[in-house]
């Protein structure tokens, strides 16, 4: 009686300890179970990089996208460092890497373009007002100005958020960090950009509103844009037009479409950012303030709702 009182208390520990099923499946199987799971679960959160590829005995973190990586050195916006990486420009630890979300230890590991070694830079951000003719490349085979010769002593590698025909003037801004180009010049991301354009003659209220519906050009239909006439003479129309896409000469190509020249094209405003006294030719560093809200305006909004914006320099 006493041997089976015993054996009774001993099935009861095993019972709550183990937690089986009624056909009997003991705790040790879940356990091992749980355990395989975790392990599971940890090796999901490790990706190999090229450096374990290579026989490197030890996985590297997940760590940061390679073009992200190169975005933020000032290569150039993300989607050019893509064409880098697939074009098989980039390497990593002395390996190619042409696959792109392949993700790196950027302390770690050594990444080169065309041979060289690259190291992020110090994010720079300037705003600048480009005078009327000059260009928006690093270097003209003519030798006509650009608007990397306005920076005084600036050696980072800088590129500027969208452009400025060479007969345009106003605001532009430059900057080495990929990410937040990426996110101020993708149209999908919206932000504004107001110009004030003078046309040649007077234009009618019913080209105004087929400006506002938006422009069927060579490469599609334009979103429409805000426009208000800040002045209407028989010889010349003063309009303000805002655009959240940045096509290529893109009002003077609407406005063509209509029979109008434009001979005067100012970018008066990037998002909230006015020329605030800046003369043509001059430049001056966007605050921080003024770049976390350029960053929080070019998220979309879902994802400021649920991440928040993050924190710029």
């Amino acid at each position: 009686m006493k041997k089976h009182q015993t054996r009774k208390r001993s099935s009861t520990r095993t019972s709550r300890r183990g937690r089986p099923s009624e056909d009997g499946a003991g705790g040790g199987r879940a356990r091992t179970g749980a355990r395989r799971r975790g392990r599971s679960k940890r090796a999901r959160g490790t990706r190999r990089t090229p450096a374990a590829a290579n026989g490197d005995a030890s996985d590297v973190p997940r760590g940061e996208r390679l073009q992200k990586f190169l975005a933020r050195a000032g290569l150039g916006s993300r989607r050019f460092c893509e064409e880098l990486i697939t074009a098989g420009r980039i390497t990593v630890d002395r390996a190619v890497v042409t696959e792109l979300g392949t993700r790196i230890d950027p302390v770690r590991q050594r990444v080169a373009y065309d041979g060289e070694s690259i190291k992020p830079e110090r994010p720079a951000y300037y705003l600048l007002y480009k005078p009327r003719g000059y260009l928006c490349t690093h270097s003209d085979p003519a030798g006509r100005p650009t608007v990397y010769d306005l920076l005084d002593n600036e050696q980072r590698r800088l590129f500027t958020v969208g452009r400025l025909d060479r007969e345009s003037e106003g605001l532009l801004i430059l900057t080495n960090d990929g990410e937040f180009a990426n996110r101020l010049a993708h149209p999908s991301h919206e932000v504004e950009k107001t110009y004030v354009v003078t046309v040649k003659g007077s234009v009618p209220d019913g080209v105004i509103a087929r400006l506002r519906d938006g422009v069927w050009l060579a490469e599609g239909k334009t979103q429409g844009a805000k426009v208000r006439v800040l002045r209407r003479r028989p010889q010349q129309t003063r309009l303000q037009v805002t655009l959240s896409e940045g096509r290529n000469r893109q009002i003077r190509r609407m406005l063509a479409r209509f029979d109008f020249k434009v001979p005067s094209l100012v970018r008066s405003r990037i998002g909230p950012i006015g020329t605030g006294g800046l003369k043509p030719g001059t430049t001056r560093q966007l605050l921080p303030a003024e770049i976390q809200e350029l960053f929080s305006l070019s998220t979309p909004p879902s994802r400021r709702e649920n991440r928040g914006t993050p924190n710029r320099p």
